[in-house]
């Protein structure tokens, strides 16, 4: 089973590799905007990143309790 602190050191190395990897485009596509737009569009995103996340941890509680 996978421990805490795993998880969250594979989480960010995934989270590093997207970030080098979508960079430079996302930046590129964000540099034709302007900046109300680029928010309006970043802060939807991240608040289902978090809903994501939250989602995941929930599941992972429940599956946890229904084995034990």
């Amino acid at each position: 089973m996978m421990g805490g602190m795993r998880v969250v050191s594979i989480e960010q190395l995934f989270e590093g590799v997207l970030q080098m990897a979508l960079s430079g485009y996302l930046g590129k596509l964000f540099d034709g905007f302007s900046r109300k737009r680029a928010i309006m569009t970043v802060v939807p995103l991240n608040n289902l990143s978090i809903c994501a996340a939250a989602a995941l941890i929930i599941s992972e509680f429940l599956v946890l309790t229904l084995i034990y």
